[in-house]
């Protein structure tokens, strides 16, 4: 078998990648060291083995988009990609309304469901009374669609000029809002909305309000993170007598119910990272090390659940940073890591250069990176978030073949569009 080498070249975002992640280790390795004697030895881990493990998911992270982009432009086009993708929304609905119904209704649709579970790696039935959680394992799980599959739909619905597929993509689209609903989450009711939002925007072309929509989105989520961080969570619980499918409830007294277990450890995190940011404001403590920290900052109110309560015992080693991106690499690296990451920003904002010469890409990744700015201060990550990734790959893709035509999202294959280049 002969192995044919493939010089995948130069790309300004994969060097922007690659030099984040230098700093991310070379940083994180430089805070184990100067913290190593004065945090010690921790549930059985210094500050280096609680660290290494977030080096190897930021290479994971690395290699992921190389991979991608690799995918992207040597193997499959991104029509096919795209395509795949439609097809596979048909699955999840499928799920989410044998979900509801097995729930709702019972009978057969529960034993359906049964049968499903002991094949496929779904929640139990009996775990389904908050509401569809799809794929996922909880209903919040379902606002992890919104960073793929949604913007996907929704940009084939906009760019989409033959109006018969138009209409089947509009009822994939209107087939999804009563799950969402009926989901009962905060954080897809939040999402939801602001993807109306971001549609709307993209739909009439209108550049400044979507600049002001994606400064407002990052600047509200950075207000209710340090309102995490400062808030008083110990006090006497104001909403134990709010009805849960309040819709005041759901937007705004869930966040800091007590009492709901349910939020409680990602909230625990969240805390921990925004108060060291408190404390730690220029330089961080580097990634993986804030589990040191974790006892010190969340609120006593927080140990009746049983995940904190496992991780304050010690009983799961040093938790790192998390899962929502902007508290995690703040609370590592503080305002030194904004220098590396402004200049992997700033690349990504050339997309929105190209405004006028809008495409189904453009509109994908416009849709889906509002809907990171606001999620990743509280829910959202890229770190074993697959979907995250394939959509940051997404605008390196489209700059190796100059993908601003749509010309170059038809069936041809990547190796045609290099030829033809040549």
């Amino acid at each position: 078998m002969t192995i044919k080498k493939v010089s995948i070249g130069y790309n300004p975002f994969l060097e922007k990648w690659k030099r984040l992640y230098k700093f991310q280790i070379i940083y994180s390795l430089l805070m184990a060291t100067i913290l190593y004697i004065p945090l010690g030895i921790l549930h059985g881990e210094d500050t280096f083995r609680a660290s290494i493990g977030s080096m190897l998911f930021w290479l994971i992270v690395l290699l992921h988009i190389y991979y991608n982009y690799y995918g992207l432009t040597q193997l499959i086009t991104i029509h096919t990609m795209l395509k795949t993708i439609t097809y596979s929304s048909f699955v999840i609905l499928f799920i989410g309304y044998l979900q509801y119904t097995a729930v709702k209704v019972g009978g057969p649709f529960g034993s359906i469901y049964t049968v499903l579970t002991s094949i496929f790696a779904l929640l139990p039935i009996d775990k389904l009374n908050r509401g569809v959680v799809f794929f996922g394992s909880e209903p919040a799980s379902a606002s992890t669609l919104f960073a793929l599959t949604i913007p996907v739909l929704l940009g084939r619905i906009i760019q989409q000029k033959n109006k018969k597929e138009q209409k089947w993509y509009i009822l994939l689209i209107l087939l999804f809002i009563p799950l969402f609903i009926s989901s009962g989450s905060a954080s897809v009711w939040i999402t939801l909305l602001l993807t109306i939002c971001a549609t709307f925007i993209v739909l009439t072309k209108n550049l400044k309000a979507y600049k002001f929509l994606l400064g407002i989105t990052f600047i509200i989520g950075f207000i209710i993170a340090i309102g995490y961080g400062i808030g008083n969570f110990n006090k006497k619980n104001t909403n134990e007598n709010k009805e849960e499918t309040n819709i005041e409830y759901l937007l705004l007294g869930k966040i800091q119910d007590t009492n709901n277990l349910s939020t409680m450890m990602r909230s625990s995190t969240i805390i921990n990272n925004m108060k060291i940011l408190g404390n730690y404001p220029i330089t961080g403590v580097g990634d993986g090390i804030q589990g040191y920290f974790y006892n010190k900052n969340i609120p006593n109110s927080f140990l009746i659940s049983p995940e904190v309560s496992k991780i304050y015992k010690g009983e799961v080693g040093i938790i790192d940073s998390g899962g929502a991106y902007f508290p995690a690499f703040f609370s590592s690296y503080g305002i030194i890591g904004l220098f590396f990451l402004l200049p992997l920003i700033r690349q990504y904002f050339y997309f929105f250069k190209r405004w006028e010469r809008i495409n189904l890409l453009n509109i994908i990744f416009m849709i889906f990176i509002i809907i990171f700015v606001a999620s990743a201060w509280f829910s959202m990550g890229i770190r074993q978030n697959y979907m995250v990734i394939v959509m940051f790959t997404l605008p390196i893709v489209a700059l190796r073949y100059d993908l601003y035509s749509q010309k170059h999202l038809s069936k041809q294959s990547p190796i045609s569009l290099i030829k033809k280049r040549k």
